[in-house]
């Protein structure tokens, strides 16, 4: 990366008269040219810049979830106290591991209803600006969308339709007494589920979870890939999305890795804990899976049900 003196700005303490210039065909790779982050396309941009002059920085329309993570950092940094440590290193890595949390554990599984109400803030202050506009040069507005509707609180009233007949009672089947003197097999989890289990149990070990998981059948050729025999997230990856592809020592997250160190069933559940990695911190996490069938999940990050995620065993 160059740097050239910028002929617009005097130079003093604060603007040393220099300014970054990025090579065009890296531009991809910054922070507010990236599709996962912004909705403007590089090509979009760029036009947008030689009409007004103004920086792309200023241009670019930034995704609901990537301001969600600017708040974030800017309300950790004014409201918590975050501890600086011994090292030089600690007040960062402190500051990464806190951030990470909230993330994680408060922000992502709420992440659709952030998503919703930047939606409709977005579409009520576009239809005040062309109303404004449309007051002082009549017919220059462009014609603006509806709102987004805030989501019901009550479900509506079902239409009208034919009186459904009562179900006819089916006989109990005869009963059959077990032999006096019958072992007691201990059944294995593979036993328990069978196709439609009555509840959530335990799965033995992380191996028997091996694949990709997501929230929805529909969700899997969205999120994943295969190069060869492997599984990956497909690019850009979507941070936010609540998906893993598990492996026999390790988790791939779309946010980073956990490499497992310990696994022991606890609670009805498989109670798992590792050293993850993300392009913020290192953390020490630890994870809840039980199963529902053969090929549903149910992933909770810290064993509290208000976060327990259901997810699909996906076939690739």
């Amino acid at each position: 990366m160059s740097a050239t003196i910028d002929p617009q700005q005097a130079a003093g303490p604060w603007n040393p008269g220099l300014q970054s210039q990025i090579p065009r065909e890296w531009r991809s790779l910054s922070t507010i040219l990236r599709p996962e982050n912004v909705v403007t396309s590089i090509a979009e941009a760029e036009e947008l810049q030689s009409l007004t002059g103004l920086s792309l920085s200023g241009l670019v329309v930034f995704r609901p979830q990537r301001l969600a993570l600017h708040e974030l950092l800017i309300r950790v940094t004014a409201d918590f106290a975050v501890p600086d440590g011994t090292k030089i290193g600690d007040l960062g890595i402190n500051f990464r591991r806190i951030a990470n949390q909230i993330l994680s554990q408060y922000l992502v599984p709420e992440m659709d209803a952030i998503v919703a109400a930047f939606d409709r803030a977005r579409s009520e202050v576009t239809l005040a600006v062309d109303a404004a506009i449309s007051a002082v040069l009549p017919g220059l507005a462009p014609v603006a969308a509806a709102p987004v509707p805030a989501p019901q609180e009550f479900p509506p009233a079902p239409r009208e339709t034919e009186p459904v007949p009562p179900p006819l009672p089916v006989p109990a089947p005869p009963s059959v007494s077990a032999p006096a003197h019958a072992p007691v097999e201990e059944a294995s989890t593979s036993a328990q589920l069978g196709q439609q289990p009555a509840a959530e149990v335990a799965p033995e070990n992380l191996a028997q979870l091996g694949g990709a998981w997501a929230q929805s059948a529909g969700d899997c050729s969205k999120l994943f890939q295969r190069r060869g025999s492997a599984l990956t997230f497909r690019q850009p990856v979507d941070r936010f999305a609540q998906a893993a592809i598990i492996e026999s020592q390790r988790i791939r997250l779309p946010t980073g890795v956990c490499q497992l160190e310990r696994a022991s069933q606890e609670g009805g559940a498989l109670k798992v804990s590792g050293e993850c990695q993300d392009s913020i911190s290192y953390t020490s996490q630890t994870a809840y899976i039980k199963l529902r069938s053969k090929n549903e999940i149910v992933f909770n990050p810290n064993g509290d049900s208000a976060l327990d995620t259901a997810m699909t065993r996906c076939t690739l």
